[in-house]
């Protein structure tokens, strides 16, 4: 390999011309200030998750251990966690497995007891298993030398991801019956545990809610009371995306109010803003 090397070296040339480079470094600058502006929309009913996860993202502490679910906390995850160096990310294997984010979270405070870890993790997923989780945790916690463990729950009591699959690959309004999740008071079952729970209902309690998380050295939950309109588009939504989301709404979406999306991202340009 060395030789290889050596021998390639002299070939290489200095490239002069970095408009690529350049294109590069504005289209994610771009981007940053496209996620901060989604991050700051406000929502009828509920929380912006992207706001959310953007305030963690300023709080991760050096070398935090970051979990995270399938489900639309996989897409908020990829738009505004940014790695760092020294940190450690798990993400739900191949993004279609649930419940993954609190057992990683538990194996990561065993691997390395001296890191703080985040985990970020839907409702659902959450009832199935996290709350669970959270007896493992505090039955082993002791054993930890730095004992912070903050967990978010995405409160929307909704299945969100598969809600809008349904809308925009189908082209069906979500179904309530097999969408709909039961609501939990899940920072009272953390204070339950004798750990610190936290409930957040408003956009402006976020920074509030995350700075107490990162601040207390020992167990958080914080309870997002999130909303279930943020749609997880990516950044360029093909037109048949658009047109099957455009269909599900005309056929009448129970979260649409006298033929309005009822989310003000939904008029004010988040989902359709998306799509263009």
């Amino acid at each position: 390999m060395k030789a290889t090397l050596t021998t390639l070296l002299p070939l290489l040339e200095a490239k002069t011309d970095l408009s690529w480079q350049g294109s590069v470094v504005e289209g994610m600058k771009a981007w940053e200030e496209e996620m901060a502006a989604q991050a700051q929309l406000t929502y009828d009913d509920g929380v912006n998750p992207r706001c959310v996860f953007r305030e963690l993202d300023k709080r991760h502490p050096p070398r935090a251990v970051v979990t995270c679910d399938a489900g639309t906390t996989a897409d908020w995850y990829g738009h505004h966690i940014r790695l760092r160096e020294g940190m450690i990310v798990v993400l739900s294997g191949r993004l279609a497995s649930m419940l993954a984010a609190m057992p990683y979270a538990t194996a990561a405070k065993f691997a390395h007891p001296e890191r703080s870890a985040v985990c970020a993790i839907g409702d659902a997923a959450f009832q199935m298993l996290g709350m669970n989780e959270l007896i493992t945790v505090k039955k082993y916690m002791a054993r930890w030398g730095n004992p912070q463990l903050i967990v978010v729950v995405l409160h929307n009591d909704d299945l969100a991801q598969v809600s809008w699959e349904m809308r925009t690959e189908d082209g069906n309004p979500m179904w309530p019956d097999s969408q709909d999740v039961e609501s939990v008071d899940y920072a009272g079952w953390a204070r339950l545990l004798g750990f610190q729970g936290i409930a957040v209902t408003s956009d402006d309690d976020v920074a509030e809610a995350t700075d107490r998380a990162f601040a207390h050295r020992g167990i958080t939950l914080i309870d997002a009371y999130t909303s279930k309109n943020v749609p997880p588009l990516p950044p360029k939504a093909p037109f048949e995306i658009a047109n099957s989301a455009a269909q599900a709404f005309l056929k009448g979406d129970p979260e649409q109010k006298g033929g309005c999306a009822r989310g003000s991202g939904w008029a004010r340009g988040g989902a359709l803003r998306g799509m263009v």
